[in-house]
């Protein structure tokens, strides 16, 4: 039976430039991330293959971890759009990407964070559990984008299991819809900060912030940002 109460929030870097006693733990959830999405493409039939650099480029790794397992994580890239570079990244790859970045340029978003690849241990799906912890794991993102003052999240996100919902639901919009991912449907969404409206569910919101508060961030920019908030 899963226990809800031993559930750690733990942020990685996507890349590390000294040794640290954390890169063994960070190691083991870029296997189970690599191992999950391999089995979604190869699920999907589509030809394309894990991209390790797709895990390296993000500012944050987030994950919910039980002790040593894996139970969900999620990948953020923090983007100021001012850099006109920007919108010759990956992400805005493509005719939809480069659809969706002119789109966020007219609603005047100057800094925005990607929420990427949103992963959740199939032994901790609601269909084994009784409760969803994808709108947690997504809720989380939502409170680094807040202390950050990030103007907005972005995200692709598929059709086929409600991920679009998670941002529709606390105020998000579709900006380019139905582009394919992996051989799947997908939106560009987005949740601008001063449109977020909070979790409807009541259960959902109250995990969102036990984790939030107990949460170990090995970047140092979620604490940091709290620390100077106190002193001044």
């Amino acid at each position: 039976m899963a226990n809800f109460g031993d559930l750690t929030y733990e942020i990685f870097p996507g890349r590390y430039d000294a040794d640290d006693s954390s890169i063994g733990r960070y190691n083991l959830i870029f296997a189970f991330w690599s191992q999950f999405w391999t089995n979604v493409m190869r699920e999907n039939g589509t030809s394309e293959r894990v991209d390790a650099y797709e895990f390296l480029r993000s500012d944050f790794v987030a994950a919910i971890m039980n002790g040593d397992e894996v139970v969900a994580l999620h990948l953020y890239s923090r983007f100021f759009l001012q850099q006109t570079n920007m919108q010759s990244h990956p992400y805005f790859e493509g005719q939809s990407g480069a659809q969706f970045f002119a789109s966020l340029r007219r609603l005047d978003v100057r800094s925005a964070m990607t929420l990427e690849y949103l992963t959740v241990n199939p032994a901790w799906r609601k269909s084994q559990t009784g409760f969803s912890l994808a709108p947690v794991v997504v809720g989380l993102g939502y409170e680094i984008q807040k202390l950050l003052a990030i103007d907005a999240t972005l995200g692709r996100c598929r059709q086929d299991n409600g991920v679009n919902r998670l941002m529709t639901d606390v105020g998000g919009r579709v900006i380019v819809p139905n582009v394919m991912m992996y051989n799947t449907p997908t939106d560009f969404c987005v949740v601008r900060s001063h449109e977020m409206r909070v979790h409807p569910d009541v259960a959902t919101r109250a995990r969102i912030q036990e984790l939030w508060v107990s949460r170990t961030d090995r970047t140092g920019k979620t604490i940091f940002e709290t620390a100077a908030k106190k002193i001044a």
